[in-house]
Order: structure tokens, then C-alpha cells, then sequence
């Protein structure tokens, strides 16, 4: 245990070199900062990261003032293969592909807001995909990201893609392949965009505004593989 708490702080530390200085007003503070209980992937129309995977993360110190600066790291490592992020992100949106890592950091008022670009590997073959669930509904395993915020675990969130297959943007095969998880007898979170523990309805509409607003037509160039 203490060597993998060892290894986990000296990948955190390596995390914070990718973003900007130090931040003000002392450390996040769990209880009063704000981060997502889910996360879902996107793709991207004409080189913009679609608008809805937008994500949005508030750090406040024990004192509830608004932390500038703080470096908030998404650890994506206990995700399994079933998640992939993209090896380029967005300005703004860092990532250390080999650690699974996705960074960014806070404004003067405390807050982030980010798209991550990436893909479920929903494929023939592959493995039947995470059961992950999330703070946002549901029961079973917590969410497989840990957020930190200058290295204060602030919480964890589960992930799922509208891009099922990292190919050829979110189109009607992603549809199909959604289907396919739905009428699984396994849970899998890849396709519960709505993070509440089942795939549903609800989760279809979702990924039909995503198809029909186009505005993840393109899928990532490349992925952490």
C-alpha cells in the first residue's frame, strides 16, 4: 500500500509541472469545492470539442474562498481499456498519456470548465466494458476517475462516450452499438450518459442530440492506448 501511495503522489506531482504556478489561497477543500460525478467523452466538429461534454469544476479552499491556480488532475488509470482518452486535448486541457492523466487548472474566480475528447472501445472483441458507477445515481462501485485538486482527493466520477467505437465521429454504428449495451445482461457504464446506474431512454436521447447536433462528427486523431 505504501508503495502504490508513493507512486500515485509522484505521478500527481508530475501532473502539476503541466499546468500553470502554484495556487493561491491554500489547497481545494473537498467539502467545499464542486466537481462532476460523471464524465462523458466527445468528439469534435471542425477541430472544436463538442459543447456537450462540457465539464465544470469549482475549487474552494476550508475557508469557502475561491482557489486561483489550483492544478486539478482527473486520474483515469482504475478506468480499464474500456475508456480511452485522447492523446490531444483541447487548449487549456493537458494530458500525460502514459499515466492516464487529463489536467487543468483553475481561473481567478476558481473555476474550470473543459471538454475531454475520447472514446468507449465498445468493439468486437474487446472487453465487455467497466461497470463503474457514480455519485450522480445508482449503486455499486464508485466512479473509476479520482479528481484532485493540488493533490486533495476531491472525488470520483464515472465516464461514458458518445463515441462508442473512436471512429468516424458519434453516427448511427454508435446508435447500434449503444443498443447492443442496453439489452446487455451487464451493466455498463460507457453507455449511461446520464450517470443514474441504468441505460435507458434517457440515454438514447442523449445520444441522438449529440448525433443530430453534429457536433461531434470527428473523432480523436489519436488515443493513450
Amino acid at each position: 500500500m505504501l508503495v502504490r501511495w508513493l507512486s500515485t503522489t509522484a505521478v500527481l506531482a508530475t501532473a502539476a509541472l503541466a499546468v500553470p504556478p502554484a495556487a493561491l489561497g491554500g489547497p481545494p477543500h473537498p467539502t467545499n469545492s464542486t466537481v462532476p460525478c460523471g464524465i462523458r467523452l466527445v468528439g469534435a466538429s471542425a477541430g472544436v470539442a463538442d459543447p456537450a461534454g462540457e465539464l465544470v469544476f469549482m475549487m474552494r479552499n476550508i475557508g469557502g474562498d475561491a482557489v486561483e491556480g489550483a492544478s486539478i488532475a482527473l486520474d483515469f488509470r482504475a478506468c480499464g481499456s474500456d475508456v480511452r482518452i485522447a492523446s490531444t486535448q483541447p487548449e487549456g486541457v493537458f494530458v500525460l498519456c502514459g499515466d492516464r492523466i487529463v489536467t487543468t487548472v483553475s481561473d481567478h474566480q476558481g473555476m474550470a470548465r473543459i471538454r475531454i475528447l475520447g472514446a468507449a472501445r465498445n468493439l468486437t472483441g474487446a472487453a465487455p466494458g467497466e461497470g463503474h458507477h457514480s455519485s450522480c445515481g445508482g449503486s455499486g462501485p464508485p466512479g473509476c476517475v479520482s479528481i484532485y485538486g493540488d493533490g486533495v482527493l476531491l472525488g470520483t466520477a464515472a465516464v461514458a462516450a458518445y463515441d462508442q467505437n473512436g471512429a468516424g465521429g458519434v453516427n448511427p454504428t454508435d446508435t447500434s452499438l449503444w443498443l447492443d449495451d442496453a439489452f446487455r445482461t451487464i451493466f455498463v457504464t460507457r453507455s449511461d450518459l446520464d450517470f443514474n446506474g441504468v441505460i435507458g431512454p434517457a440515454d438514447l436521447s442523449l445520444l441522438l442530440s449529440v448525433l443530430l447536433a453534429g457536433g461531434s462528427t470527428q473523432s480523436a486523431a489519436g488515443f493513450c492506448d
